[in-house]
């Protein structure tokens, strides 16, 4: 039985959006680390490098490995930062995944993209 979507029914602030992205992937049993962002109240200076992605998720493959997720979270309409983009890249180029997404829905459609199981 798959677990079910649950929308966000408020406007859609990035937290609002974060959040329902996390309580989706861990119906779908991952494992999901939010990240305090420089600049927050619960950041520490310099414990998160610039342009790092908001959410870090882990999920066993059928291989025996672990799918690494990298998502950053954004507003509708928005666009990652320069530093954002050089983030991602670097990520990309040690081999993990990383997608961009203003939505559950977004995240979900791009699980299979990735790799990763659903």
């Amino acid at each position: 039985m798959r677990a079910p979507i649950v929308p966000v029914t408020r406007l859609a602030l990035e937290r609002s959006i974060q959040a329902e992205i996390v309580m989706n992937l861990r119906l779908r049993h991952w494992y999901v680390t939010e990240f305090a962002k420089p600049g927050t109240h619960r950041a520490l200076r310099g414990s998160v490098p610039a342009g790092f992605p908001d959410l870090l998720c882990l999920r066993p493959r059928r291989d025996g490995g672990a799918q690494v997720l990298f998502i950053e979270v954004k507003r509708p309409g928005q666009e990652p930062t320069a530093a954002q983009l050089e983030a991602h890249q670097a990520l990309r180029d040690a081999g993990a995944s990383v997608i961009v997404a203003t939505s559950w829905e977004e995240v979900h459609a791009m699980l299979p993209v990735t790799g990763a199981l659903r």
